[in-house]
């Protein structure tokens, strides 16, 4: 690119002594008709206006004297219309003759139609801002020579192109038939604009704030002339330039707060004068994402070790990234569309499922983007195996039987308050657990040695067993995954299922106290 450019600016002092000759042999011609001629001017065999449909044929047809314009300038092996151009003028010699019976001819006029979006084959739009004479004609064939002045407006010459100038005739059958006489083009390679950065006069980054563009192919004629204009398209907006009238080499466009995206495409459009264009793309090279996390270091529980024991390593990364809230971000847009987060270590969930309590081991992540490219920092997370516990969670204090009537035979009484014992694992899926209770004998709080006739059971439907000076087993379970906490109590209910008052006859009137023993152990019940 710095090449290129160095070219252009060595080229620049013969391009503005060319350029310069050119006007002055234009304005020569300025205030008269010039004949319009070269490359881009065809006189084919007279044919339908491709894009305005069917209509009359005609057998016979005239001849084209010649094509003049007001304003042409002299360009690429001839004179040729420009934007500037307001009328243009054609002289038509002979005469037409339709080819169908039952018809006549009524009218012909000249029109110049343009191309619309570039569809060469598909509907027409003129572009006349004043009617050419119209002339009344009959029978099926019918004298058109005459000379036809338009006013035209060219002022978009670049989509125009190419412009068909064409005889527009209606019969008694049809009306606006469009057969032309003559076809102006332009040229798609004429131009070759491109661009670089201009603080580095290098390729196009996400970094890029000034852009230098200009015309590459040395073409005097064609190239950056005075009042060329180019486009430069991107991320949907375009911004537009023109080349100062005294040509003095490449232009700097500035983005403003407009910034490149990193695979996005950049197009450059320029045209000049008389419609001919060229076109420059770029892909903008992507910038490495960026990656980052909330933390670097996680500790999991053997519970959650069991989690995530048999993922893929694609569902483990997926995990992990929601674990420690890692993101990948478009360094540029600072989005994540597109940004994978990934791992070159394979066999994740083994790992941590190898690791002994207390162990740690280490994960190198990255992010991707949809081109290949890979963010430039890695992210080291350290993840760290924690022993399990097991343990009581909650467990009731102070439960009553409240005052009770003494009775002449045996009765269960229910708490006045529901027990609530719950049991805390964070051990490995698959732990067992046992929780058993014993109690002590209910003893006065007012008489020394005097001892409550009863005791406190445990009762499970139809069973009741004596807790006093017995340890009996209440509850086992099995460490579910992803669940930490068991209600050992949750079913207890009246005097149905749970620790019970059992009071016998003869029970002395007094208060007593006495305490319930609980025991967690890591075994089931066997």
């Amino acid at each position: 690119m710095r090449k290129y450019y160095h070219k252009l600016f060595s080229l620049l002092f013969m391009l503005m002594t060319i350029f310069s000759s050119s006007w002055l042999f234009s304005n020569q011609h300025a205030e008269a008709a010039v004949q319009l001629g070269g490359t881009y001017y065809t006189t084919p065999m007279s044919s339908r206006v491709p894009g305005t449909g069917s209509g009359s044929a005609l057998s016979s047809y005239p001849t084209l004297a010649s094509v003049k314009a007001d304003t042409a300038v002299t360009n690429n092996g001839g004179y040729r219309v420009t934007s500037a151009t307001k009328t243009i003028t054609v002289v038509l010699s002979g005469s037409m003759k339709l080819s169908g019976s039952g018809e006549t001819f009524k009218s012909v006029t000249m029109d110049v139609l343009a191309t619309v979006d570039g569809n060469k084959n598909g509907a027409k739009k003129s572009i006349v801002t004043s009617a050419a004479t119209v002339k009344t004609i009959s029978g099926t064939m019918a004298s058109v020579g005459g000379t036809y002045t338009m006013g035209v407006d060219l002022s978009q010459i670049k989509g125009d192109m190419p412009l068909y100038i064409a005889y527009k005739f209606n019969t008694s059958a049809t009306t606006d038939n469009y057969y032309y006489v003559a076809i102006l083009t332009n040229s798609t390679t004429l131009l070759k604009p491109d661009m670089a950065d201009a603080d580095t006069l290098s390729d196009l980054t996400t970094k890029t704030k000034n852009v230098l563009v200009g015309d590459t192919s040395g073409n005097a004629s064609g190239g950056n002339v005075g009042g060329n204009t180019v486009a430069l398209s991107f991320n949907g907006i375009t911004l537009t330039n023109a080349f100062p009238a005294s040509y003095s080499g490449p232009i700097t466009m500035s983005l403003g707060s407009n910034k490149f995206v990193g695979g996005s495409t950049v197009t450059l459009k320029e045209s000049n004068q008389f419609g001919d264009y060229g076109i420059k793309m770029v892909t903008i090279t992507d910038d490495p994402p960026i990656i980052l996390s909330d933390t670097t270091s996680i500790s999991l529980l053997p519970d959650e070790v069991s989690d995530v024991s048999n993922l893929s390593d694609s569902d483990f990364i997926a995990w992990l990234v929601k674990k420690a809230n890692i993101v990948g971000k478009n360094a540029s847009t600072e989005s994540s569309d597109g940004i994978t987060i990934k791992s070159d270590t394979t066999g994740l969930a083994d790992i941590i499922k190898n690791l002994a309590d207390g162990d740690s081991t280490t994960i190198e992540l990255y992010a991707e983007n949809n081109s290949g490219i890979k963010s430039d920092n890695t992210l080291t997370i350290t993840i760290t195996k924690q022993p399990g516990t097991l343990s009581f969670g909650t467990v009731s204090s102070d439960i009553g039987f409240g005052s009770i009537t003494i009775s002449n035979s045996e009765t269960l009484y229910a708490p006045t308050s529901s027990w609530n014992v719950t049991v805390n694992d964070t051990r490995e899926t698959g732990s067992m657990w046992t929780v058993s209770a014993s109690a002590t004998p209910m003893m006065s709080t007012t008489t020394l040695g005097r001892t409550l006739k009863g005791n406190l059971v445990y009762r499970d439907g139809s069973s009741k067993i004596e807790l006093t000076s017995n340890s009996i087993p209440i509850m086992s379970g099995t460490k579910a995954g992803g669940s930490d906490i068991t209600n050992v109590t949750s079913d207890w209910s009246g005097t149905t299922k749970g620790i019970l008052l059992d009071a016998l006859s003869g029970i002395y009137a007094d208060s007593y106290n006495g305490t319930v023993n609980w025991t967690l152990s890591d075994t089931a019940i066997k």
